[in-house]
């Protein structure tokens, strides 16, 4: 057996920074882009919907009623909140096909493989439901999940891409609704009498005084919202806010997994921050 004959060994670095990352572009683009499109809505109505100075190509009548501009901003206003939960679920689908790669990956640590072979799994990137994924992906590095959390978002997702927002009956995951649910962090200011939301409070824009003070705590808690049959998915700015956080803080427990499960199959922490050898 000459030199040319033994084993070649290849060296790869996993960083998990980096998978992480990922979920963090899809809840900066969503707060990001309800920010720009937004923020103006109350302030500023065009007097035409025609698209540029100068086009002859033209969809609605003219001299649009205020009722008809009104409509317009409130349709637009829950198809881009409704946008921007896709691109949750999106990006979370991204977050999970890299966490599963990486375990392709790290099953093949100290193997002797065949150099013609191809790493990843076409079936786990194919399926398009990101509570499957995460199941799969929770049996393989024992995690703690909220599927039926994240799958009653996936319902509302796809309410929202193929059923123009409403809720169908194909849709339903109670007796007559789509309830999605998620979890968040909550604040509460016990006055010695009874609890009062701080969360609540900031949604209505509420001012709140506590002349003999109070005690300030939080927990993490399940929120639901029921849409009947027909309904349309309306998901409020503050919703969204916390449903970017529940993706993110489901993210860093799967992360966390991972890098338990490195561990168990002997990778060794890099110096590089983040990055296990392979």
């Amino acid at each position: 057996m000459t030199d040319t004959d033994l084993p070649i060994k290849a060296k790869f670095s996993i960083d998990l920074q980096q998978m992480l990352d990922i979920m963090f572009v899809g809840a900066r683009r969503t707060s990001a882009f309800l920010r720009l499109g937004l923020d103006n809505l109350d302030t500023s109505t065009p007097e035409d919907f025609v698209l540029g100075k100068g086009n002859l190509y033209s969809f609605w009548p003219e001299n649009l009623a205020d009722k008809d501009k009104a409509h317009a901003k409130e349709e637009y206003s829950a198809w881009l909140t409704g946008s921007c939960l896709k691109e949750l679920d999106h990006y979370f689908a991204l977050f999970l096909d890299d966490v599963w790669f990486k375990c392709e990956l790290a099953e093949l640590h100290n193997k002797l493989v065949p150099s013609h072979l191809v790493v990843g799994d076409r079936k786990f990137q194919a399926d398009t439901n990101v509570a499957s994924k995460l199941k799969k992906i929770s049996e393989r590095i024992g995690c703690d999940t909220h599927a039926e959390a994240f799958s009653s978002l996936s319902l509302a997702r796809n309410c929202l891409t193929h059923g123009m927002g409403k809720v169908r009956n194909r849709d339903l995951n109670s007796e007559d609704s789509l309830r999605i649910s998620w979890l968040a962090i909550h604040a509460y200011v016990d006055d010695g009498k009874k609890e009062i939301s701080l969360n609540k409070s900031f949604e209505k824009n509420e001012t709140l005084y506590f002349p003999n003070g109070g005690n300030l705590f939080v927990r993490i808690e399940e929120f639901s919202h029921a849409f009947k049959i027909g309904e349309k998915i309306a998901i409020s700015l503050q919703q969204i806010a916390e449903i970017c956080w529940f993706y993110i803080h489901q993210a860093t427990k799967v992360h966390a997994a991972m890098l338990t499960y490195l561990q168990d199959k002997g990778i060794k922490r890099s110096n590089g921050e983040g990055e296990s050898a392979v």
